[in-house]
């Protein structure tokens, strides 16, 4: 009895010192494995991303001036630089979690082995490989079974394969040949030259604090004016609205080529446009339906390269871009001024015009 006394009186002892121990000490413990950090990694430092899947489709992107370019595009193709660096921001906050397994067996059954995966990506500066991560099947949301490759742990992370993508065409800069919409300054396709006038201050009466008729002022959205061939043509402000939307909102879906072909239909191009900038540079636009395969082919001058455009993103920019729907039907629809011989339409009773600016009328777009 006397020896276990002794016993449990030791154990106790043991016990008490090494929780003294731990609270002394418990600061400077390493974190716990769901705390620490996945990839030691810092974002500004890649400048390289290789993504690899199976049957070897591989993507290459590189930075470059703030740029992540698609170098084996046919050339240094910009890429969509947004999305590329939020995914790398969601890399580097991954934490490491829990493992889920830990054998070369549990390697190969969760496709995160060296040679089995369904995506690696591997992070690099320069030629420098700074983390390589292999990640497998996933298990539902934020359950994809992922390994640091040399680690032999595997676990779950919220980063799946359909993040990452293994054709250069789904990295594209797919707004590459739009113009924003506030630096359209004119537009000329089809014998038309559309010029948009400065924004202005509008003086409007308005009711305040009980007192009718104190005036405000606030800014006024653009107008626009019409020149043409045939002269005394008056915009329509809606049909010029969604002819500018169409323009600025104008997305390629993948690489047609950087050589011309006669299969591109640019030789009878469905649209010719020219787009002056606020800062006075032209922009030049060709659109031409495919003879050979479906689809329609875009040329820009911002860019050497040929684009293909699919069909239901590009009929409705053609529709929008028809001389007869960009004309109001009559001079006298006060949609804009006329500019082609230089001398102003007939003004009516100021009192009961409304200047119809873009993207302010009554009709939807």
């Amino acid at each position: 009895m006397k020896i276990t006394t002794k016993t449990l009186a030791g154990v106790l002892a043991a016990q008490v010192l090494l929780a003294v121990v731990l609270s002394r000490t418990g600061t400077d413990l390493a974190p716990t494995a769901s705390d620490a950090r996945l990839l030691a990694l810092d974002a500004a430092q890649i400048d390289r991303l290789t993504i690899e899947g199976p049957d070897n489709a591989k993507v290459a992107l590189t930075r470059r001036n703030g740029q992540w370019l698609l170098p084996d595009a046919g050339g240094d193709v910009p890429a969509d630089t947004a999305r590329i660096d939020a995914l790398l921001q969601r890399a580097v906050a991954l934490r490491q979690g829990l493992p889920v397994a830990t054998s070369d067996g549990a390697a190969e059954r969760f496709k995160v082995a060296d040679d089995r995966f369904e995506r690696r990506i591997r992070f690099a500066q320069g030629d420098k490989t700074l983390g390589t991560l292999l990640i497998g099947t996933s298990q539902g949301a934020r359950q994809t079974r992922a390994r640091v490759a040399g680690d032999k742990a595997v676990r779950e992370i919220d980063l799946a394969s359909y993040d990452l993508p293994t054709k250069p065409d789904d990295w594209l800069d797919k707004k590459l040949l739009a113009v924003p919409q506030d630096q359209i300054a004119a537009i000329e396709l089809d014998g038309l030259k559309l010029t948009r006038n400065a924004t202005a201050a509008v003086t409007q009466a308005v009711a305040a604090a009980g007192q009718p008729g104190a005036a405000s002022t606030s800014p006024a959205a653009p107008t626009w004016k019409v020149e043409s061939s045939d002269g005394g043509q008056v915009p329509n402000a809606d049909a010029v609205s969604r002819l500018v939307s169409q323009l600025s909102n104008l997305q390629i879906d993948s690489l047609a080529g950087r050589e011309a072909s006669p299969g591109y239909g640019l030789d009878m191009p469905a649209l010719s446009a020219t787009i002056t900038r606020t800062d006075g540079s032209t922009v030049s636009l060709a659109i031409g339906k495919r003879t050979v395969g479906d689809g329609y082919v875009v040329k820009g001058s911002q860019r050497p390269e040929y684009f293909q455009l699919a069909q239901w993103n590009v009929e409705p920019l053609l529709a929008a871009a028809k001389r007869d729907t960009l004309l109001a039907s009559g001079a006298s629809t006060a949609s804009g001024t006329s500019g082609g011989s230089g001398e102003a339409a007939t003004a009516p009773d100021p009192s009961k015009v409304r200047t119809v600016p873009l993207g302010r009328s009554g009709a939807s777009n």
